[in-house]
């Protein structure tokens, strides 16, 4: 018999982008794969083919509502919140979901703005977990519509997240950009076990995410993969990175269209500062002067950075 696999996909504003994304992921894994939307928009919409099913209660005691889409091939349900509880939240709404009331032996967390240009094997990813029982976690390479890699990470130091966010990125992207042109190619990192992964598409199986605490709930968007790392690190549990498996990142979800640049800005920051301060005990003290610096240095700084990127990108592709 095969495995149950669940596909959770937490959706703001976008349902009928990830009910179109559902039936693609799930003709890519072609499993016993049921699919997991969770509604995180403040106003509910009417979508056609949908019946009302049950009221799910959940592990904090929650009544949830959820609906089924029918006259579908693929097995959608839609997990209605009505509200913005974040990433994080989000997900392990979607988590619970899955094992509690479809039994899903695995679990698959994915954006809805991913494309995927082939089959899945999801046996052979099976096989991996089964035959490595340290694996939590397991993540395909993950490239832009450029090309670029996105992940897998290794464990960063606060000071390039605190006090110099932009600066390192904008180095980073130049670099990169000016080694392709220089080579010629695109340089990507071999499967191996890392730190962390890109959370835009990350596998799991059940029973070792439940024994890390799921995602934490105290950040509400960004910083979701290191925190998981640090919680597998904890736990003696390793996340591995598989570069013959790939999905296209095509970064059109809900961010970038729900928050403008510099309040996304700002809540990296703020979960930086958690996850430094939280998981990897960073001073307070430290914590406070990032957050002068982030107001009077970073800001104007990502203003400048913004622009020169602009003029500097077209001339470097």
């Amino acid at each position: 018999m095969k495995s149950a696999i669940a596909i959770v996909i937490v959706d703001y504003g976008s349902l009928k982008e990830s009910i179109k994304y559902a039936n693609h992921i799930d003709s890519k894994v072609k499993e016993n794969t049921k699919i997991i939307i969770v509604d995180v928009f403040e106003h509910y919409r009417n979508i056609e083919n949908l019946c009302d099913i049950y009221d799910y209660v959940d592990f904090c005691g929650n009544k949830i509502k959820v609906e089924k889409l029918v006259d579908c091939t693929t097995d959608i349900f839609i997990i209605r919140l009505n509200v913005n509880v974040g990433f994080a939240r989000g997900n392990n709404i979607g988590f619970r979901f899955s094992v509690d009331k479809l039994k899903a032996q695995y679990v698959i967390f994915s954006n809805n703005d991913i494309e995927i240009p082939e089959q899945i094997c999801f046996s052979e990813i099976e096989k991996y977990f089964l035959l490595n029982e340290k694996c939590c976690v397991y993540g395909p390479k993950i490239i832009d519509n450029s090309g670029y890699p996105q992940g897998p990470f290794q464990r960063g130091n606060f000071i390039n997240y605190l006090f110099f966010m932009e600066i390192d990125r904008t180095f980073k992207n130049f670099y990169r950009i000016l080694k392709r042109k220089i080579n010629g190619k695109i340089n990507y990192p071999e499967s191996g076990d890392y730190f962390t992964i890109q959370g835009c598409f990350m596998i799991t199986k059940s029973s070792r995410f439940e024994r890390i605490g799921l995602f934490d709930e105290n950040t509400f968007l960004y910083r979701e993969e290191e925190i998981l790392g640090e919680r597998m690190r904890c736990k003696h549990l390793l996340c591995h990175y598989d570069a013959n498996i790939v999905v296209i990142h095509k970064e059109e979800g809900t961010i970038s269209k729900v928050l403008l640049p510099i309040k996304s800005k700002k809540m990296l920051f703020e979960s930086a500062c958690y996850y430094f301060h939280q998981y990897r005990n960073v001073n307070k003290i430290v914590i406070d002067i990032a957050r002068v610096n982030f107001k009077y240095l970073y800001t104007p700084f990502y203003n400048i950075a913004g622009k020169f990127w602009k003029i500097i990108k077209p001339l470097l592709v």
